[in-house]
């Protein structure tokens, strides 16, 4: 007896030797390390063409996909060296689509590493590890290409990927971030096929009952509205590709609700615009256009009214006063609310990869809605910078949709449908014409750098324009019945009985210097695109709650 506990000891200890080395080589490989250097190697010059597509480079490239795969599998952080960790994800996601996807030489290889990647991202969704492991894979899936570009033809998404995509977008189940960056993903999906007679029928009746449940919904709970409302948007574009009406319903009733996020009533807005209304019953195109006045001028009161009271604080504390207390109330609130309001969306432009899942009226207006121009010398500063992108897309979105242009004689904007051609009645149409030329006027006045050197030159600028279509809106035919809290005559604040700004040389904005008279205006397209704010210091942004400015 003896002896077989010592024979049995001695078979225990081997095999808990055989398991601590086949755990140790399982780390090795999760790691991202291949089972041998020379199958290592051997992928590397599959993916760069040094080498034939035979079957043993084959596998050992999916073999290789599987370690860089499992590099995005982190837990939770519960250090903060954990959280760093976290935070590199985004380049570790970059670096395998850039390595062995895009930088893929052999074509043979980019398709075996397409399908391989999609096949174990899949797997990875489905393990418990750290939602930003999760969207970091998403994202991956999202942007996957079977191949590049080739001439003016677009990347084609990959096929392997568009059912993990869709499921995950349906399934309501899963969180609600995933299943936005997997609409995403669909909807490049849409783009590139729905013309095409690839899908049958019944596939496309049920991606479009799919997204007319998802516009339908409501977020779950108070702590899920951006990202229900970041959801809710990805669904929009995937109509607004379609071209499709089944969420018309849905996007008229939230362009008109007051109480809707502003970069909800957006998305519908630029949605409706693909749409050709002028079959609509006249109460839905009536509340189209009414719905499109409200959100026009309450974009522009509110955006006007923070400037407003940021210069407020501004002054309050460059004379010694009370003020300091307000701007940091001010700026603190405003700076909270552009990060929890904003975080969507900067996944939109950042998270996606080069901000291809950005949204909206850059996208919408594709570079075809506005004239590209010299710009003037540049003095303005990055607060006035930033303050004009955001009015320009307010103005920009609503100048698209009444009238299939972003600025005043652009040129129209491909695939939109105004609803100046909506067959409304003769007195919406005579609306409709004020509203534009009310539009292009404000449009015209704040992009004048002749004239705009400092946010309290830019709120002079608008203020009368902004109060313009203030009231023209309310002449518009069942307006008032919809809003009657804005029947009275209202006013805005003027800039200039706030009182000169004190000379702060940490203040670029109170002394601007002098901008080229020669140069034309800075009306191209959206406001300032593809450049980035110049700051001449850290400073904050002006406050700003959940509103178009953070969006694509």
């Amino acid at each position: 007896m003896q002896f077989n506990s010592h024979r049995t000891s001695a078979w225990v200890a081997w095999l808990l030797v055989v398991t601590v080395a086949c755990a140790g080589q399982s780390q090795g490989q999760g790691n991202g390390e291949p089972l041998t250097r020379e199958q290592d190697k051997l992928a590397r010059d599959f993916i760069r063409g040094r080498t034939s597509a035979s079957e043993e480079a084959k596998g050992a490239l999916r073999l290789k996909m599987k370690a860089e795969v499992d590099r995005l599998k982190l837990p939770p952080a519960r250090t903060f060296e954990e959280a760093e960790a976290l935070a590199k994800l985004v380049d570790t996601r970059n670096n395998i689509d850039a390595t062995w996807v895009t930088g893929a030489r052999d074509p043979a290889a980019r398709a075996v590493a397409v399908e391989a990647l999609a096949v174990y991202g899949e797997m990875l969704l489905s393990e418990d590890v750290s939602p930003q492991s999760k969207v970091n894979c998403m994202a991956m899936l999202a942007e996957l290409d079977e191949a590049g570009v080739n001439g003016a033809m677009p990347p084609t998404p990959s096929e392997k990927a568009l059912g993990v995509l869709y499921k995950y977008a349906r399934n309501d189940q899963v969180p609600v971030y995933l299943r936005a960056i997997a609409l995403h993903g669909v909807n490049r999906h849409i783009g590139r096929w729905w013309p095409t007679d690839k899908w049958p029928d019944r596939t496309k009746q049920a991606i479009e009952r799919t997204m007319a449940d998802i516009v339908n919904s409501e977020p779950a709970s108070p702590l899920d509205v951006r990202a229900h409302a970041w959801m809710v948007r990805r669904a929009y574009d995937c109509l607004k590709t379609m071209e499709s009406p089944i969420g018309a319903n849905s996007a008229l009733n939230r362009l008109a609700d007051p109480k809707a996020l502003p970069s909800l009533r957006l998305a519908a807005l630029e949605y409706l615009s693909r749409l050709d209304t002028s079959g609509f019953p006249e109460d839905k195109k009536s509340l189209h256009l009414i719905g499109l006045a409200h959100f026009t001028r309450s974009q522009l009161v509110n955006w006007y009214e923070k400037e407003d009271d940021t210069l407020k604080a501004k002054s309050g504390a460059a004379a010694g006063g009370m003020g300091g207390g307000r701007m940091d109330m001010a700026m603190g609130g405003g700076m909270m609310d552009m990060m929890s309001g904003g975080m969507m969306d900067m996944m939109d432009g950042g998270m996606m990869g080069g901000g291809r899942m950005g949204s909206d009226i850059g996208d919408m207006l594709g570079g075809s809605g506005g004239r590209r121009r010299d710009k003037p010398v540049d003095t303005q500063t990055w607060q006035v910078r930033l303050s004009r992108r955001l009015i320009n897309q307010i103005s920009q979105a609503a100048h698209v949709a009444l009238d299939g242009v972003a600025l005043p004689e652009g040129k129209p904007v491909l695939g939109v449908k105004p609803l100046k051609d909506a067959k409304l009645s003769a007195a919406e149409q005579a609306k409709i014409a004020k509203l534009i030329e009310a539009i292009e006027l404000f449009q015209t006045a704040v992009n004048d750098p002749q004239r705009v050197r400092n946010m309290v030159s830019l709120l002079t600028q608008a203020e009368g324009n902004i109060e313009e279509i203030m009231d023209l809106v309310k002449e518009v035919p069942g307006f008032l019945v919809r809003y009657p809290e804005l029947v009275p005559d209202e006013e805005l604040d003027s800039a200039e009985d706030e009182g000169p700004l004190q000379a702060d040389p940490a203040n670029p904005d109170a002394q601007p210097g002098a901008s080229d008279p020669s140069e034309p205006a800075d009306t191209g397209e959206p406001a300032d695109t593809g450049e980035p704010a110049e700051a001449t210091e850290p400073q904050s942004p002006p406050p700003a709650e959940e509103t178009t400015a953070s969006i694509p």
